[in-house]
């Protein structure tokens, strides 16, 4: 997780959307949240399933872990929301904390960015996660104006293999490339094995020739999109053949991964 902190005046340049309004979030918002932020995950890489019981908070729970959360509608309903902490004080040290900005258009993105600009008087600075397929990224100046307020690194491993293949989101393409897996701390996940893409869904079978070779880091790195094939290769991770490096690139080819939950 990279959050990057920018002066709140770059977003003073936005003005109100008349199509789309923001407001303070209610109770019954809170549901509408959830597959929100699936949308928007699934544009990502490497962003947590939170369809799981570490996320099971009441509404009531889910807005009292924050000063506020605003969410945006339009004609066709809540099309964003942005959950955020004011800091303390009024002087150049005074901060206003992102910690989730969503919106699933341009004019919601905006329509966000701008309630977080309302606030320049009194908080000149503002943080906001960096996720790289964020358009508020794009929309506005943020970049150019940022520096690296945190950074906290997570590292993925893959305990069961052939599991984490089946589950995972892949493109429509197809194609076999034959793996011989390293692994001395999972050893069922070793040998040689065949990695089949299918259209959108792939497998791990054993057998095949065991052309490719993968560490468990070379692996992890790849499944998460966080390396290519050579990259791998020039840090002495990835060997063998070289013919499947391309199936292999657009296998996993995406937006950097990016895991914002912290646990």
């Amino acid at each position: 997780r990279l959050t990057l902190a920018a002066p709140t005046l770059v977003l003073d340049a936005i003005r109100p959307l008349p199509h789309v309004t923001t407001r303070a979030a209610g109770p019954a918002d809170v549901a509408a949240l959830g597959p929100l932020y699936d949308r928007v995950a699934r544009d990502g890489t490497g962003m947590m399933d939170r369809n799981w019981p570490r996320f099971r908070q009441t509404p009531q729970e889910f807005l009292a872990d924050w000063d506020g959360v605003t969410v945006a509608e339009s004609a066709e309903g809540l099309v964003g929301y942005v959950t955020w902490d004011r800091g303390k004080g009024y002087e150049r040290e005074a901060m206003f904390y992102i910690g989730e900005l969503y919106g699933l258009t341009a004019d919601a993105t905006l329509a966000l960015l701008g309630v977080v600009g309302g606030w320049a008087s009194v908080a000149p600075t503002f943080t906001i996660p960096f996720f790289a397929s964020d358009p508020a990224f794009v929309l506005t100046s943020v970049l150019a104006h940022a520096r690296v307020d945190a950074r906290r690194p997570w590292c993925v491993r893959l305990v069961d293999a052939a599991g984490a293949i089946a589950a995972r989101g892949w493109p429509p393409i197809a194609g076999v490339v034959d793996l011989d897996i390293t692994d001395p701390e999972c050893p069922w996940n070793a040998g040689r094995h065949r990695l089949v893409l299918d259209g959108g869904s792939a497998r791990l079978e054993p057998g095949g020739a065991g052309t490719v070779r993968f560490t468990p880091r070379a692996l992890a790195s790849w499944y998460a999109g966080a390396a290519t094939p050579g990259q791998l290769r020039r840090a002495g991770l990835l060997s063998g053949d070289t013919a499947s490096d391309g199936l292999l690139t657009a296998a996993t080819a995406g937006p950097p991964p990016t895991l914002l939950d912290y646990f």
